[in-house]
Parts: structure tokens; C-alpha cells; sequence
């Protein structure tokens, strides 16, 4: 289902394109593409436009984004819209446009226009600078979560043994787990409310009857 839809997407890109750029690719002063410089063209179109694909397959942007800011993109480059989005669409912004103007490298090998060819690489490649870095700060700003989640579970591990070690060592005292839990997260250096108190008790109630009877 996604090469169909990725297919006619390019398609319509293309048709687009072709309709409303035609007069702007007679603008130029044409210089003609030959086999080898054709070839190396062809694949950085290709590049281009995989390199957005592969984007959306591995879920680093979502269809609709990835259809949205590509029409943008193309809108953008033909002068009829601003380039406003949010700040969680930049990277679909940037992959669209890195994508369109893959497909404006082989609208103008179509037309057998070099300098047209290479003002849409130039801005494919800078869009897709801008991607990579997005796509590096976004990983890094992953990790960066992950390491506080981390440090956070490791310091309420810490809490969580020292809620058991109080248990432990009243338990005897306690009438019900409620007064348990209510006395010791009453503790100063119990920075948690009973009900997350009450709920490490009944963790450590479990593992107590997971282990083997002495």
C-alpha cells in the first residue's frame, strides 16, 4: 500500500510541476545535460526522494505530514505560500521539500535543462541538511529523556527499598497496610504519597510470597 501511495504521489508532484513551472524552465538559459552529468542527476533525484520515503516508512513523520508539507513544499517553491508550519511539522517540512525538488531534478532533465537541475539541487540538498539536523537533535533529545526517566526510576528504586525497609522493620506494629502506608509516607524523608506508599507495600507483599519458604 505505501510504494502505491508513494507512487502516485510522485506522479502528482510531476503532473503539478509540469503544469505550472513549464514557463519558468523556458526562463533559463538552457544548457544541455549530457549522458554522464544525466546520470549523476538521476540519482540524486532518486536519493532525494527515497531518502523522504524511507522517513515516513520508518515513522519518523506521519502520512498526513508527509502529504501536507510536501504540498507545501511545492507551494513554497512556486512562490504561492509562506513556509508556516509548527514546530513538530519542521522535519516533514524539510522532507517534503527535499522530496519536490527531487522530482523538479527530473522535470528539468525532461526538459534538457542543466542550470534548472542544479538551482533544485542546490535547495534539495540544503533541505535535506536541515532534515539530518533535525533528525540528529530530535535523537538526542530522545537520549537525553531517556537518561532522566532512568535517573528518575533509580532514585525511586532507592526510595521504594527504603519504604520496604521501613515496612520490615514495623511491620509487626502496623494494624492494616493503609496505616502502613499513611505512617510512612508521613516520614520526612518519604517524598511520596500514600497511595504510591501503599502500592510499593502490596509490590513487596508480592515478592514475599514468590519466594521459596525457608
Amino acid at each position: 500500500m505505501t510504494e502505491k501511495i508513494d507512487s502516485n504521489d510522485s506522479e502528482y508532484c510531476k503532473n503539478e510541476l509540469s503544469q505550472d513551472e513549464s514557463k519558468d524552465l523556458n526562463s533559463y538559459n538552457k544548457t544541455p545535460i549530457n549522458d554522464e552529468l544525466r546520470s549523476m542527476l538521476l540519482k540524486e533525484a532518486d536519493d532525494f526522494e527515497s531518502y523522504a520515503i524511507e522517513a515516513f516508512k520508518n515513522g519518523k513523520i506521519s502520512l498526513d505530514q508527509y502529504h501536507q508539507m510536501s504540498l507545501l513544499a511545492m507551494m513554497c517553491l512556486r512562490g504561492e505560500a509562506e513556509p508556516i508550519y509548527g514546530q513538530n511539522q519542521a522535519l516533514a517540512f524539510a522532507l517534503g521539500l527535499t522530496r519536490v525538488c527531487g522530482n523538479e531534478i527530473k522535470l528539468g532533465i525532461e526538459h534538457n535543462d542543466l542550470e534548472f537541475c542544479f538551482d533544485a539541487l542546490r535547495t534539495g540538498n540544503v533541505s535535506l541538511g536541515v532534515a539530518k539536523r533535525i533528525e540528529i537533535d530530535q535523537e538526542l533529545m530522545k537520549q537525553k529523556a531517556k537518561k532522566a526517566a532512568h535517573a528518575r526510576h533509580s532514585q525511586n528504586d532507592a526510595y521504594k527499598q527504603l519504604v520496604w525497609d521501613y515496612y520490615k522493620q514495623d511491620m509487626h506494629l502496623f494494624k492494616s497496610l493503609d496505616q502502613a502506608a499513611e505512617k510512612i509516607s508521613s516520614k520526612p524523608n518519604i517524598p511520596f504519597a500514600f497511595r504510591t506508599v501503599r502500592r510499593w507495600i502490596d509490590e513487596f507483599l508480592k515478592l514475599q510470597k514468590k519466594l521459596p519458604s525457608a
